[in-house]
């Protein structure tokens, strides 16, 4: 393994250890709506640091007075980075769970929220993003992985490597 390589993995690292205990925080929940709120809302939030991150300083307070949605950030965020195929399954995930939590934010008795779920898993698994082992877990168990995952993918600027040496540990709430 090169020296820049493992310098950067070592970064990441450091950088998900001082946010893991955010994540726990609100993702020590046993109810899918709370998952998929609150695990939207810290999505959301490292899209916009990582949307930020690409601006220049000139340019960010009259992009953040144009207040675009996740959608279109995940759209620039694409056009900007350097995301290998790996990336189409987690940047189709991210906008299925926009929508799932969009569809909530409206609906008081939203249906078949376990389904979408299974499909925003589906699409971390199929882009071997989410390791195959959590499969045996529970549904909410296995959508909270996904959410640290993605939340720590969107994190980051530009990867060509599908596992950037985060280890999520199983400290996990289940």
């Amino acid at each position: 393994m090169n020296k820049d390589f493992e310098a950067w993995v070592k970064q990441c690292s450091e950088k998900f250890k001082r946010r893991q205990d955010q994540y726990f925080k609100h993702l020590n929940k046993k109810d899918l709506d709370l998952i998929i709120l609150k695990g939207h809302l810290i999505v959301e939030q490292r899209i916009n640091e990582a949307f930020e991150k690409k601006l220049k300083p000139n340019l960010l307070k009259r992009v953040k007075d144009l207040r675009f949605s996740i959608p279109t950030k995940l759209v620039f965020l694409q056009a900007m980075g350097n995301f290998d195929k790996t990336f189409d399954h987690f940047f189709e995930a991210v906008e299925k769970l926009n929508n799932l939590r969009n569809k909530m934010a409206h609906n008081l008795e939203c249906p078949k929220i376990e389904d979408q779920a299974k499909e925003i898993l589906s699409l971390m698994y199929k882009g071997e993003c989410l390791n195959k082992r959590f499969q045996k877990y529970s549904l909410i168990y296995q959508l909270k992985r996904a959410i640290i995952l993605i939340a720590e993918m969107a994190s980051l600027p530009s990867l060509t490597f599908p596992n950037c040496g985060i280890q999520l540990n199983d400290k996990i709430p289940k």
